[in-house]
């Protein structure tokens, strides 16, 4: 059960800050329109990039990812993604916007990219390692 708690608590924390996040009624303007939108999607591709990290994470258990896993994960980020801007509609002072849930959906696949990025360093600095070890 900690193990379990360990690997999938912080995704659900994950969710529900972002759940809280849309329940918040008009965000403030940052700078111009410009500005302002440019803030609000990169808002978005960070936060489901986390959120892919944390799944990736949980689902990962120091074991390599099936490519059937991390469909399913790009999927769960891409149809929370859509659960959040179909909850923003019922918020007042929000919208709901489809652009949003493809800037989620590019998210998670930020949180893929750096997840295998990291996923071979490690294993890059293993064999680095043992060969090391290896020389001794």
């Amino acid at each position: 059960m900690k193990k379990f708690l360990n690997l999938w608590l912080p995704v659900l924390l994950w969710m529900g800050v972002i759940f809280i996040g849309s329940s918040i009624g008009s965000m403030p303007q940052v700078g111009g329109d410009t500005t302002d939108a440019i803030v609000h999607r990169t808002a978005h591709l960070i936060e489901f990039a986390i959120l892919d990290g944390l799944l990736l994470r949980a689902i990962n258990d120091g074991r390599a990812i099936a490519r059937r896993e991390v469909v399913i994960t790009l999927i769960v980020v891409t149809l929370y993604g859509a659960s959040d801007e179909f909850h923003q509609r019922f918020t007042p002072g929000r919208s709901s916007e489809l652009s949003a849930v493809l800037f989620d959906a590019a998210g998670g696949l930020i949180g893929l990219w750096v997840w295998r990025w990291k996923a071979r360093r490690s294993a890059r600095q293993r064999v680095s390692e043992s060969r090391v070890t290896e020389a001794d």
